[in-house]
C-alpha cells in the first residue's frame, strides 16, 4: 500500500474526543482534541466529523477506526456506522469498536490480551491471535457489572449506614464519608434520595476506600478484596471465551487501577496470574487514541514497521 495515505483514529470517551490522523507509513499528519460531550448520534458524528475535517479533508483516507465509550448494543454500532458513512473520510474503511480496545492496543501490540478498565464502572475486552474479540455490556449492574469509583462509593455508603443504625459493623467508612461530603451520612443519603446530588458523585469515596483499607478498616478491606475479584473475573472470563493461554497480556487500565494501590493490585495480580501463569501484567499506558489508529493502520494493511514506528512515536 502507498505510505502516503492516510488512517483516522477516534477515540470518543466519557470526556473527551480525540482524533489523530497518520500515514499509512507511520508518520503523523495532524490531531484535535475536544472536551465536549457527544450526545445524540447525529450531533455525535456531526462532532467528529469537524474535528476530522478540521484535520484533513480530502478522499485519501484509506480506514478510520471509532472507538467509543458507551457502546453497549450492536444496534448503537451500527447507527453509528450508518451516519458515519455519510462522511467522505468514513467511505472507503470503517471499524466502530469499544473503547477498551484502544485502550488495550495503546498498551500493547501482542494479539493476545486483555484489558480490564476500571474507572467510574468497569469494562473489559479480550482478543486473540484469530481476530476474534470477546466483550461485556457494561451496562452496570444490570449487566452484572461491580465496581469502580460508583460502585465503591456505593458500598462504602451502604456500609456506613448500616453501621450506623446497627445492623452491620462499625467502620472508619462513616467517619470518611463526612468528611469527604461535610455532612452526615445521613444528609449524604438523603440528598441522593432527592436528587440533590448525583449518584457519581459517591465516586469521590474510592480513595477514601482504599486509605480505611491500608490502616486496617476490616469493612474497607472487604471491598477491596471485591473489586480485586472482580478485575479478576473480567480476566477469567475473556481467558475462557476466547481460549487464550501461554505469554498473554493483561493490561489494567483507568484511574482505580491506575492509582496503583498496592493491596488492590497485589491481589490482582495473585489472581490474574492463578489463570494466566505466564501472563505478563501490563499497566495501560499511552493515550486511547494511539490504540485507535493502531487499529485503523492494521485494518488499512499497514505493515509491521509502519505500526511499529506509530507506536513508537507516542
Amino acid at each position: 500500500m502507498p505510505s502516503n495515505k492516510l488512517v483516522v483514529g477516534i477515540d470518543s470517551g466519557e470526556t473527551k474526543t480525540n482524533v489523530l490522523v497518520m500515514t499509512t507509513g507511520g508518520e503523523l499528519v495532524g490531531r484535535a482534541t475536544s472536551s465536549a460531550r457527544l450526545k445524540g448520534i447525529d450531533d455525535a458524528t456531526e462532532a467528529l466529523n469537524g474535528l476530522v475535517t478540521g484535520i484533513v479533508d480530502n478522499p485519501d483516507v484509506v480506514h478510520a477506526s471509532v472507538c467509543l465509550s458507551g457502546l453497549h448494543l450492536d444496534t448503537e454500532a451500527s447507527l453509528f456506522r450508518q451516519r458515519l458513512r455519510r462522511f467522505e473520510w468514513a467511505r472507503n474503511g470503517l471499524d466502530i469498536e469499544p473503547q477498551p480496545l484502544a485502550v488495550l492496543r495503546s498498551a500493547t501490540l501482542n494479539p493476545n490480551a486483555v484489558a480490564v478498565s476500571c474507572g467510574v464502572g468497569s469494562t473489559a475486552i479480550a482478543t486473540n491471535d484469530r481476530g476474534e474479540k470477546w466483550t461485556f455490556a457494561s451496562m452496570g449492574s444490570l449487566s452484572g457489572d461491580w465496581g469502580g469509583g460508583i460502585g465503591l462509593g456505593k458500598a462504602a455508603l451502604w456500609h456506613a449506614a448500616r453501621a450506623l443504625d446497627r445492623r452491620g459493623p462499625k467502620t472508619a467508612l462513616t467517619e470518611e464519608i463526612e468528611y469527604e461530603f461535610d455532612m452526615p451520612v445521613e444528609a449524604v443519603i438523603a440528598a441522593l434520595y432527592r436528587g440533590e446530588m448525583p449518584e457519581v458523585e459517591l465516586g469521590r469515596m474510592a480513595p477514601a476506600v482504599f486509605y480505611a483499607a491500608d490502616r486496617g478498616d476490616r469493612v474497607a478491606q472487604q471491598l477491596v478484596e471485591r473489586q480485586a475479584s472482580e478485575v479478576v473475573a473480567y480476566v477469567r472470563a475473556g481467558t475462557d471465551a476466547l481460549s487464550l493461554t501461554g505469554e498473554v497480556d493483561v493490561v489494567l487500565a483507568d484511574s482505580i487501577l491506575a492509582a496503583r494501590n498496592p493491596s488492590l493490585l497485589d491481589q490482582v495480580e495473585e489472581g490474574v496470574l492463578q489463570v494466566l501463569p505466564e501472563a505478563q501484567i501490563l499497566p495501560a499506558h499511552g493515550e486511547a487514541v494511539v490504540g485507535a489508529t493502531l487499529l485503523a493502520l492494521q485494518s488499512a494493511g499497514a505493515d509491521r514497521a509502519a505500526i511499529e514506528r506509530a507506536a513508537a512515536a507516542f
